[in-house]
């Protein structure tokens, strides 16, 4: 699922009666799926954070990479309770 912004996999995942799985992040944490799920208009980025994989809000400033895909090269470091006010988060719900 796709979350809002400032919405954490956490409740993205109990709103819909489920547990966010840290474990599957691995799964989406790919530019090619992304990409496929998600609007990505901007480019697929490497970042770093707990709280990847995301696509950047069109209305975040300009040093957010507004509309940007971003995932991590390092996804044992991902979470589910992470949220930031510009990003929309990639959540493995099961």
């Amino acid at each position: 699922m796709v979350s809002k912004q400032r919405e954490s996999c956490d409740f993205v995942c109990k709103s819909v009666g489920h547990s966010c799985v840290a474990s599957k992040f691995v799964f989406f944490n790919e530019c090619g799926v992304m990409q496929k799920y998600m609007k990505c208009k901007g480019s697929c980025l490497v970042s770093i954070g707990a709280d990847l994989p995301v696509e950047v809000a069109e209305d975040a400033p300009r040093n957010l990479n507004p509309s940007a895909c971003l995932y991590t090269r390092r996804p044992s470091t991902l979470s589910c309770d992470g949220s930031q006010q510009h990003i929309k988060r990639f959540c493995p719900c099961a």
